[in-house]
């Protein structure tokens, strides 16, 4: 997967909302292009989770069987904790 910064996004935005950012990246400690891009690609992916379909590269299909293939981990007590009664429940 390629991570090379070759295109541009530009919003109009008011200088009101250009200030809160402004705020918010300091507050970060981060840029103000770092803040933006960082929570607008966590939205979008948000956004996206609960899609059906998914189209991915020929890489991205290699990558995603080859984290599938890996084999369950036995985790000691999971298996308790499941037929277990709830303590939430009367």
């Amino acid at each position: 997967m390629s991570f090379v910064k070759d295109s541009q996004l530009g919003l109009r935005i008011s200088a009101s909302d250009k200030e809160l950012l402004r705020a918010a990246s300091d507050n970060r400690g981060v840029t103000m292009t770092a803040f933006v891009k960082g929570e607008a690609v966590e939205a979008a992916k948000r956004e996206l989770a609960d899609r059906e379909s998914f189209f991915l590269t020929a890489e991205q299909l290699a990558d995603w069987e080859k984290l599938n293939s890996v084999p369950a981990k036995e985790i000691e007590g999971l298996a308790d904790l499941m037929v277990r009664k709830s303590p939430f429940v009367d």
